[in-house]
């Protein structure tokens, strides 16, 4: 059985267009066969003819398109004597497929299908991705993906890898492996003819089954960035509500030949603390006129504890004014007094001053917050800072609260009234990263500067033009006034 390119284009069409409606009702994850249709066949058997839908899970390393749908074509190698192919970093090709098929499909993304076992899931990744898969589809060795931890973990080798990886059930896979082989099998008796692909389209989504975001901001309390976004993102924040769960952590450094001092106290001698036979400790901040690292270090501590004590809106309120009147690039007075001023003018007075002390001081001493921090950078591999993870995954796009939301919508919850609601349209019209009118402005300016640049540079061209004719014609009147007056003087001596 054969299919055209055209019919193929536009199955795929409805098949976007059911997935996308499908996913507004629903929780948004699909994975479907377009092609051939004898695999959804074989899916509906198993799904009792409810659906030809692939039950998946998403690995956990890679960049994930959340909010997208993928078409891709799924490729296969194996080795014959049944060990796992894509273990072995020295031997392993692409699939013969791959290479073929890449200038006719070039629509499709390639996934490399691939067995459980023997390795872990990331090295499997990065040996497909070296070898020219940009994704990967795992067959799990069981049927129920509730057991597949044991390979879908993170190592070393996670922060390298860039292609997405799914998992489905075992059964599952044995469909699609069944028909490849068989395939190879028809192409090696009837040279020519090439078999048909396995065309896939998978919409990858992320949403939380209470229908709630989960939002980590990974921050320092003198990172410039990450105090700014609490003023831009306010009015996103007020707008999903309960929908929006924030926790911030605060980097921590382990520097063990710095001197270390656990009183809550300003000690030049002694910008780290010591804990469970660590140092920790921040760094300085020139920009913002910080010279001692413990100043950093125990403002995090504050801000930890107001968040702890006072919940999420007081914190959010501390954190506005700390960037007003402490954080100023170009005045900066990022210090224990700027901090308590700031305390003030949310409401706070002296006994919450107490408190707060009291509780910095339990940091360092008993309570988990500060180890919880200093673990969740290493487990999520977070190397640069200020970053923001939704339910556990790393946001890649503009820092822009605008993006950030459309992202939380587009991904991560499926609230109509929060995402399309008028204030939402509002604020995503008022944020744009420049106004029309600038954008306006600006091109008109490039287009009289433009003007003006030629005009100027016709004055230049058209002076040296000149300035090379004087050069000529009074260069040829001294040539011929020195012969004429040698034709004179001959004539004089004869």
């Amino acid at each position: 059985m054969s299919i055209s390119k055209n019919s193929l284009l536009l199955i795929q069409i409805l098949l976007l267009f059911f997935t996308d409606v499908k996913s507004q009702s629903s929780t948004g994850n699909s994975f479907s066969i377009i092609t051939p249709i004898e695999i959804s066949e074989e899916v509906e058997k198993i799904n009792n003819k409810k659906d030809s839908e692939i039950p998946y899970r998403i690995g956990k390393f890679g960049d994930i398109p959340f909010g997208k749908t993928v078409l891709a074509m799924i490729f296969i190698e194996e080795q014959s004597d049944g060990s796992n192919y894509w273990c072995n970093y020295d031997t392993t090709k692409a699939p013969v497929e791959l290479t073929s098929y890449a200038s006719i499909y070039k629509e499709y993304l390639p996934m490399i299908l691939v067995d459980q076992g023997q390795c872990s899931y990331s090295r499997k990744a990065l040996n497909v991705q070296l070898r020219g898969g940009l994704s990967m589809l795992i067959v799990d060795d069981d049927n129920d993906l509730d057991n597949n931890d044991k390979y879908n973990v993170l190592d070393l080798r996670g922060n390298s890898i860039q292609i997405p990886s799914l998992i489905i059930p075992r059964n599952y896979g044995d469909i699609l492996k069944n028909y490849i082989r068989q395939q190879k099998i028809k192409r090696e008796q009837n040279k020519g003819s090439a078999p048909e692909p396995i065309i896939i389209s998978v919409r990858f989504s992320a949403y939380n089954p209470d229908g709630t975001v989960e939002m980590d901001l990974f921050m320092s309390s003198d990172d410039v960035n990450a105090i700014y976004f609490f003023k831009e993102f306010e009015n996103y924040k007020d707008l999903l509500g309960e929908k929006l769960k924030f926790v911030p952590i605060y980097k921590y450094h382990n520097f063990p030949s710095y001197t270390a001092s656990n009183y809550i106290q300003m000690q030049q001698e002694a910008p780290c603390f010591a804990k469970k036979e660590m140092h920790f400790c921040s760094t300085n901040n020139t920009d913002l006129g910080i010279y001692n690292p413990r100043v950093v270090l125990l403002e995090n501590l504050r801000q930890s504890c107001i968040f702890i004590n006072y919940g999420l809106e007081k914190y959010w309120q501390y954190m506005i004014e700390f960037g007003k009147l402490c954080v100023d690039l170009e005045k900066p007075l990022f210090s224990e007094e700027c901090s308590t001023m700031a305390l003030y003018h949310i409401g706070a007075d002296s006994k919450n001053l107490t408190k707060l002390k009291n509780c910095m001081q339990d940091l360092v001493d008993f309570n988990s917050k500060v180890d919880d921090d200093y673990d969740l950078y290493n487990y999520r591999k977070v190397y640069e800072y200020p970053l923001i993870t939704l339910n556990g995954i790393k946001f890649k796009g503009m820092w822009l609260p605008r993006a950030i939301f459309n992202s939380i919508c587009t991904s991560f919850i499926n609230d109509e009234e929060i995402c399309g609601s008028p204030q939402a349209k509002q604020l995503s019209k008022n944020l744009k990263l420049y106004p029309t009118s600038l954008i306006i402005i600006v091109i008109i300016f490039l287009f009289f500067f433009t003007i003006l640049l030629i005009l100027c540079y016709r004055r230049v061209v058209y002076r040296s033009v000149e300035q090379t004719l004087i050069e000529k014609i009074q260069t040829e009147t001294i040539r011929s006034i020195g012969k004429y007056n040698k034709v004179k003087s001959n004539k004089s001596s004869e």
